[in-house]
């Protein structure tokens, strides 16, 4: 249960705030059966990705075993209902904590289907099949609560990056993670850089576990020069539904962070006292100054099968290829 609540979270933050705009996206949730939970809608507004947001399930799905994954289930439910049996050109994101049941999925599928799968549980099938269909796979491996579900936003955000239709100049990068509990200290301390080339729409947040009794006292930032900012004594509740605090910064004041180009930041964070210890984590994003994209590529000469042995008659030799796409 406590595994489904926060995968639920991370899907619905990737609907409500990771899915760049006019991005069309479906819901289908599957275990030995799969259901629509929403057909493709595009999202225009604020209010069309919180409807489909909210589709997501509360509960883990009554279709079946909830530990069990039926991969064609899930696949060829969306290609039949949601495609008409064309896929082609669709991305099919698979966030999974169940075991792959072994099923295979249609062939003339996996040709037009790009997949990409986050998994809580180890899993080369799931590997296999990502891998084959040109997506990305990601297996979870934080056990705490908010150590996975921060883990899975982080895999989410990569699988929009690897996208070129969700143009991934635009998408944040995380330059700062800390997992940091509360409740049973007065302060925490970190230190967080913001490349050069990076410094656009720079944000501080952190998230909890409980949204309402979230125990931050005040947070306080200083720059490389000793300059302070804050302290910050009231938390936004922009982004409550997915259990992520930010600073409520005063009307017509700006973030500090993006004020100049590659800076050195620190902060402190005072919690109130409280008996109950609590798990949080601190994230820093920041998005590319310019729309430039740098693709890097690496390949070897050895084949993909593993029949190649290195030995001094086989060298390994790595090749890498640095990509520049401009953007205007």
């Amino acid at each position: 249960v406590s595994i489904w609540k926060w995968l639920r979270k991370a899907v619905q933050n990737f609907v409500r705030y990771q899915l760049a705009a006019q991005s069309s996206v479906a819901i289908v949730t599957f275990n030995t059966a799969a259901q629509v939970e929403s057909r493709l809608v595009t999202l225009h507004t604020d209010t069309d990705r919180a409807r489909v947001a909210d589709t997501v399930p509360d509960s883990a799905n009554k279709l079946g075993r909830t530990s069990t994954a039926c991969i064609s289930c899930a696949v060829t439910t969306a290609a039949g209902s949601l495609f008409n049996g064309n896929t082609a050109g669709a991305h099919l994101v698979v966030v999974s904590s169940g075991s792959w049941t072994g099923d295979r999925i249609q062939g003339d599928i996996m040709d037009s289907l790009k997949m990409s799968v986050i998994s809580v549980s180890q899993s080369d099938a799931f590997k296999t099949m990502a891998e084959r269909s040109g997506g990305l796979y990601r297996s979870v491996r934080e056990d705490s609560d908010m150590g996975l579900y921060t883990e899975m936003i982080g895999y989410l955000g990569e699988v929009l990056a690897s996208d070129p239709g969700q143009m991934a100049s635009s998408y944040p990068v995380m330059v700062h993670k800390q997992h940091v509990e509360s409740g049973d200290m007065s302060s925490t301390f970190g230190t967080f850089t913001v490349d050069s080339d990076l410094g656009r729409d720079t944000e501080f947040g952190i998230y909890v576990e409980d949204d309402e009794d979230h125990q931050i006292k005040s947070v306080t930032f200083s720059d490389s020069k000793s300059n302070i900012y804050g302290p910050f004594t009231s938390m936004s509740s922009f982004y409550d539904s997915v259990n992520l605090k930010t600073i409520n910064f005063n009307v017509g004041e700006t973030p500090p962070f993006d004020s100049q180009r590659g800076s050195d930041w620190s902060y402190s964070i005072d919690w109130y006292n409280s008996d109950k210890t609590r798990d949080n984590v601190v994230m820093v994003t920041s998005r590319p100054r310019s729309s430039d994209i740098i693709r890097l590529e690496t390949w070897t000469n050895m084949n993909k099968g593993g029949g190649n042995k290195i030995s001094g008659d086989n060298l390994m030799a790595i090749f890498v290829q640095v990509i520049t796409i401009m953007i205007n």
